[in-house]
């Protein structure tokens, strides 16, 4: 193995990617089946066998069995969660931790990267959000989480490198002259900012510290973004405005349950058995017994990620045209919903506003004012939304502007942040 070589790896909230560090120069790895350079960030547990499928070959399985077993998403996302130690899957697996879980994922992603570099890298430079809670505690039990599940998939050097600063050493490279940059990484959990000095009489330097002159993130992410859609879309054809009765008293649809289909991977907890009885009598009992049916065989056919799908497919295409159609139509479920541009920016607009007070904080931090940056970088596959494109070009100027591969900037950058470590 060259001294040189070292991952850097951006285990993501929906997608993951790698590359590599040799002799000073990032490459990304081809890791799909397919050779594409990203895969989902997916585990799936079939009921009718006792190996776990990971990426690409997750969905594939899940679809295949009919959706009869458990996928899980997201797994990022449960990093901060204190209480969150882990759920039993069944198999020979067990009981397994959060750990375990992102342990299986970064593994068969190091196992594909070792196939195509020919090496068994040990050294890894792992992307992190400025926040992964806004709570102290929680934020540290989040990286204790995350390197110890690298160490368990067999990196003996696990570096951690912020994902808006990984992404503004990839946009460096394409630099000529020495410039103050916002970096604007808007990912599926996470919205992550930093204000650095890049350019090529700086990319040479070992020590990059001085560079930064502030960093800045929280909690928001395009999967914020769908949850958005589906209450406002989605919800409506599984509950929401619907009534039930019970001890002669009229109640409407417990606002929880409603709200639990707001985020697809939480659905699974509506199987809790009196919740799963409580789902059968409101077939009887509610006022529209079709949205009732449709709720029980939501849940209980696990449909949640298919729906999802559809949701996200409606968010990708509100980035290209003034109206999109929310469209599904499995087991029964029947939806058909125009839903336009603007409706979906009026949903989402105290999102957008938020994701401007967080950029003015980090300018206050850094003491800047917009025409103090002289770029604005962009990753992230939640900054394609028009919208916040809108606001960050009335904001600084569209012609400041700069975009990156939406989706392998980070991964390039942590490779390019391994110059730091070695």
């Amino acid at each position: 193995m060259a001294t040189s070589d070292i991952y850097g790896l951006d285990f993501g909230t929906s997608n993951s990617a790698i590359s590599v560090l040799t002799d000073g120069h990032a490459r990304m790895l081809p890791i799909a089946q397919d050779a594409a350079e990203i895969i989902p960030t997916l585990l799936f547990f079939p009921d009718y066998a006792s190996e776990v499928c990971i990426g690409e070959r997750a969905i594939h399985e899940y679809v295949e069995s009919g959706m009869k077993g458990r996928l899980m998403q997201s797994i990022k996302s449960f990093l901060p969660e204190v209480g969150y130690h882990g759920t039993p899957v069944g198999g020979k697996y067990g009981f397994m931790t959060i750990e375990h879980f992102v342990a299986l994922i970064i593994e068969d992603i190091k196992k594909r990267a070792d196939m195509l570099t020919g090496q068994d890298i040990k050294r890894v430079v792992l992307g992190r959000p400025v926040v992964f809670s806004d709570k102290p505690e929680e934020d540290a039990v989040a990286e204790k989480r995350l390197i110890k599940a690298a160490e368990r998939a067999g990196f003996e050097e696990v570096y951690l490198q912020q994902e808006p600063i990984a992404a503004a050493f990839e946009y460096e490279q394409q630099l000529t002259k020495d410039e103050t940059a916002l970096i604007v990484d808007l990912g599926g959990g996470t919205s992550d900012f930093t204000v650095i000095k890049l350019g090529p009489n700086r990319f040479a330097q070992h020590d990059r510290e001085h560079d930064i002159l502030g960093v800045h993130g929280f909690r928001l992410g395009g999967n914020d973004f769908d949850a958005d859609i589906m209450w406002n879309n989605g919800v409506a054809y599984f509950g929401k405005g619907a009534t039930y009765t019970e001890m002669h008293q009229t109640m409407p649809i417990p606002n929880e349950i409603l709200l639990t289909l707001c985020t697809w991977q939480k659905m699974s907890l509506l199987k809790e058995p009196r919740t799963k009885e409580f789902l059968r009598r409101l077939i009887k009992t509610g006022s529209d017994p079709q949205r009732m049916k449709n709720l029980n065989t939501l849940v209980n056919e696990n449909l949640g990620y298919s729906f999802f799908q559809s949701v996200e497919a409606v968010k990708c295409a509100l980035s290209e045209s003034d109206e999109a159609m929310l469209l599904f139509d499995q087991s029964g479920i029947r939806v058909n919903e125009t839903i336009t541009k603007v409706m979906f920016e009026e949903v989402v607009k105290e999102k957008v506003m938020r994701l401007n007070e967080e950029i003015d904080h980090l300018l206050k931090q850094c003491a800047l004012s917009p025409k103090d940056i002289d770029s604005v970088f962009t990753t992230g596959g939640t900054s394609s939304i028009p919208c916040i494109r809108n606001l960050i070009a009335h904001k600084f100027g569209a012609a400041k502007i700069k975009s990156g591969n939406t989706f392998l900037s980070v991964a390039t950058g942590l490779a390019l942040s391994g110059k730091q470590f070695i």
